[in-house]
């Protein structure tokens, strides 16, 4: 066999192993999207360890939907600060098992500042972000809070939204001459953006009666 032969022969093999890979990683990702999708499906939530209140009504229904949403982790950062509510499994109008998120879209976190009041009524901020699960199902991704981006502007009432967080938007009220350090969770409503009617809220009763201790935000100035 000559040399140009057996060169040949080498890169046709070559060019068929490259094949033969590219073809198996588009069949693993191919497998990959359709596991991400089927892990919304109820076959998929009965096989993963998944607070589930669908079971649940009255009362009890909305003791447990409380304690887990309020099941929340504050990550603080340099630059902002995130609140990550508990998820659950529930029960949507329509009557079947559902992930929170995938009933609602939109999540609103009411805060109240600490120790301070203008004209009688206490600051409030309001931060409105997406209603998204994350990896492990038990928890929300965080709204984010750029505190820093807030504590740049003028303080006074206003809505805004900021570069760092495109998805999220902020109100502030009853704002006096400096922005307050400390923000504590008031209220909190989920919302489906596309069915107005459809939401659930918890409000300042609820928050207090139902949190293992208080969501505190603290602006580190």
């Amino acid at each position: 066999m000559s040399l140009k032969h057996m060169y040949r022969e080498f890169f046709k093999g070559f060019a068929v192993g490259i094949l033969l890979v590219c073809v198996l990683f588009g069949l693993y990702r191919g497998a990959q999207h359709v596991a991400n999708e089927d892990n919304r499906t109820p076959a998929a939530i009965d096989k993963a360890r998944i607070f589930d209140v669908s079971y649940l009504e009255g009362g009890a229904l909305r003791s447990a939907s409380a304690k887990q949403l309020l099941h929340a982790e504050v990550l603080v950062s340099q630059n902002e600060i995130g609140v990550a509510l508990g998820h659950f499994v529930a029960k949507s109008p329509s009557g079947d098992r559902r992930l929170l998120c995938d009933i609602y879209d939109q999540v609103e976190l009411s805060f109240e500042a600490d120790g301070m009041a203008i004209n009688g009524e206490r600051p409030r901020l309001i931060a409105t972000g997406p209603c998204t699960a994350s990896e492990n199902l038990n928890k929300m991704n965080p709204i984010h809070i750029p505190f820093r981006d807030i504590l740049s502007q003028k303080p006074g009432d206003g809505e805004y939204t900021f570069g760092s967080t495109p998805d999220h938007f902020f109100k502030a009220m009853n704002i006096g001459s400096q922005w307050p350090d400390q923000w504590i969770l008031l209220e909190v409503k989920l919302i489906n953006k596309s069915n107005p009617a459809t939401f659930m809220q918890l409000d300042r009763k609820e928050v207090y009666s139902f949190s293992s201790k208080p969501v505190v935000l603290n602006w580190i100035k």
